[in-house]
């Protein structure tokens, strides 16, 4: 019988029969159609994380906890909330990993920045940081009245556009940042740079929390590397630029610990259960499971 075959149920039980740990799944939903606020990591699902952690732990404590994730993006107040709840339930001594098969985007990569490994398959990819938020001051579309998305990556583009141009002197800069408040209202702007230091200040928060953190040179290196060194939001990290550019180096490759395959049936098995892009089913848009032994 070939892994794909499994349910997931009995991926999961396989995965922690290899891992010699308890696996949690945290899978959010990207397919079309979908409410953007439905398919993201918000807070309403760390109550049924923290019962189904609380459960398996209870029952069945091991030395290691292994978060499956895939998720487009969320919240910015997620990621500590979800990693410092495990961290108290499962004890300050007890591995934490993270499991990416493929779609680790965004909120998601500094959810996983507070992992002691991040075991990546050879389709994961992580995504950058930056900031990217829609609030009753923004730009709105010409034709359809939707408010439009401001993020930090555009904002900075346009000033670092000004200093191309030669408008490199202050003057310069004040005329270019009262021109660009004609379009985008300053709250907005505002809101964006508050939102990208709170980004940044948990990212470094979870890169500390790991059993053994990297230096605090490291970990800057890396916030800087996410947040500003990468210009597109949609830019896929792979497993080599998280290690080579990014400097995670605990990142493990999956098929050296015999994990890629367990790991990509189970994101197959929730491609079907959400309808995900490739997937023909339908079903809601996020999934929290164990196995069902310890439930």
């Amino acid at each position: 019988m070939t892994n794909a075959r499994l349910s997931t149920t009995g991926l999961i039980r396989e995965i922690q029969r290899v891992r010699s740990s308890r696996v949690l799944c945290l899978v959010t939903s990207d397919r079309q159609g979908l409410s953007a606020s439905m398919g993201l990591m918000s807070e309403d699902a760390l109550r049924h994380l923290y019962d189904l952690a609380r459960q398996t732990w209870v029952r069945e404590p091991t030395r290691k906890l292994d978060l499956f994730i895939y998720s487009r993006g969320g919240h910015s107040d997620v990621p500590w909330a979800l990693m410092s709840m495990l961290r108290e339930v499962v004890g300050e001594n007890t591995e934490l990993d993270a499991l990416v098969p493929y779609r680790c985007h965004s909120a998601a990569t500094i959810t996983v920045l507070g992992a002691d490994n991040l075991v990546m398959g050879r389709k994961a990819e992580l995504g950058p940081i930056d900031t990217t938020m829609t609030t009753p001051y923004n730009p709105q579309h010409p034709k359809t009245d939707e408010p439009l998305p401001v993020s930090v990556e555009d904002v900075m583009g346009y000033f670092s556009l000004l200093e191309k141009v030669g408008c490199t002197g202050s003057d310069s800069k004040v005329e270019g940042l009262k021109a660009f408040t004609q379009k985008v209202h300053p709250y907005a702007l505002g809101m964006v740079q508050r939102l990208e230091d709170q980004t940044k200040l948990v990212a470094l928060q979870m890169l500390a929390s790991r059993l053994k953190p990297f230096s605090d040179t490291e970990n800057e290196a890396i916030v800087s590397t996410l947040a500003k060194r990468i210009n597109s939001h949609r830019h896929a990290i792979s497993l080599h630029e998280a290690i080579k550019h990014v400097g995670l180096t605990n990142v493990v490759r999956a098929e050296d610990v015999g994990l890629d395959p367990l790991i990509w049936d189970l994101y197959l098995a929730y491609e079907q259960k959400l309808e995900l892009p490739a997937a023909p089913r339908s079903a809601g848009p996020v999934c929290l499971q164990l196995p069902s032994k310890l439930r």
